[in-house]
């Protein structure tokens, strides 16, 4: 489902963007309500670069709003300490064209070159894929010095403003020397 890409490539763009750093994974956690989606990934390293491919299978048709968002943490003395947060986008307004966010336009347009992705709401029981992703390290300007860090995204499922069920919850630990 789009939803797990969106939490994955934009942990991928943010880790991604720090220009001439060495990134190392230590560990991707991905908890997603299975009645709703599954989820596969896998990152693969291609003469030094990394290659995210993503299958997402909705399981059944998810109607609502689905609202994106999460935080980017320092690990700093065994604590997460956040630095940044990423705000709400409700993904299903910007399908449909009420609202505009140059970060999802930026993934939509590298996932559609790169896959199959949903093009509107209510998102549609089907499998999705992406394959061989990469992000252009000239897309997000660097701001990240060097050091461990945590990238949580979380997708809601929402109707009339109350939440029915957390769908995806994205953690990534990497370290950036």
């Amino acid at each position: 489902m789009m939803i797990n890409w969106f939490n994955s490539l934009l942990v991928f763009l943010v880790v991604f963007s720090v220009a001439d750093a060495r990134i190392k994974f230590k560990k991707i956690e991905i908890t997603s309500d299975e009645n709703y989606v599954k989820y596969q990934h896998s990152i693969e390293e291609k003469d030094n670069v990394p290659y995210l491919s993503v299958t997402t299978e909705v399981v059944k048709e998810i109607e609502g709003e689905i609202i994106i968002s999460g935080n980017i943490s320092v690990v700093h003395e065994g604590k997460e300490e956040p630095i940044t947060r990423i705000l709400p986008v409700d993904l299903c307004k910007y399908l449909a064209g009420e609202k505009k966010s140059v970060l999802l336009k930026l993934l939509w347009d590298e996932l559609g070159r790169h896959g199959s992705v949903p093009k509107s709401c209510p998102i549609t029981k089907a499998t999705y894929s992406v394959k061989d992703f990469t992000p252009d390290k000239d897309m997000i300007p660097a701001a990240l010095p060097g050091g461990e860090y945590h990238i949580n995204v979380f997708a809601e499922l929402q109707k009339d403003g109350n939440v029915i069920t957390n769908l995806v919850h994205t953690v990534v630990h990497v370290t950036i020397m």
